[in-house]
C-alpha cells in the first residue's frame, strides 16, 4: 500500500497526467482486473490514494515515478550543458 510519506513525494514528480500513464503500463504488462476488464481511472486513483490495495497498480505507478524522475534530471542536465 502507498503510504502518505511516499504519496508526497510522488505527488512531487508525478504532477498531472500521471493516471493515464499508469493505465497505459498496466495494458503494456497485460495486467487486468478479476473479471479481465482494464483498469480505470477510478480505480488507480482509489490505489494511490490508500482506499484500495493492488500491488500490480502500486509497482506500475512508480515505475512512472521513475522514468518522470528520469526525464526529469536529464532535462536539468540539458540546461547545465
Amino acid at each position: 500500500m502507498i503510504k502518505k510519506t511516499e504519496r508526497t513525494k510522488l505527488k512531487k514528480v508525478l504532477k498531472n497526467k500521471w493516471i493515464d500513464d499508469v493505465l497505459k503500463k498496466t495494458i503494456e504488462k497485460e495486467l487486468v482486473t478479476k473479471h479481465g476488464n482494464n483498469y480505470d481511472k477510478t480505480y488507480v486513483s482509489q490505489v494511490f490514494n490508500g482506499v484500495q490495495s493492488n500491488l500490480n497498480i502500486e509497482n506500475c505507478t512508480r515505475e512512472v515515478y521513475n522514468e518522470r524522475k528520469l526525464e526529469q534530471s536529464n532535462k536539468i542536465v540539458k540546461l547545465v550543458d
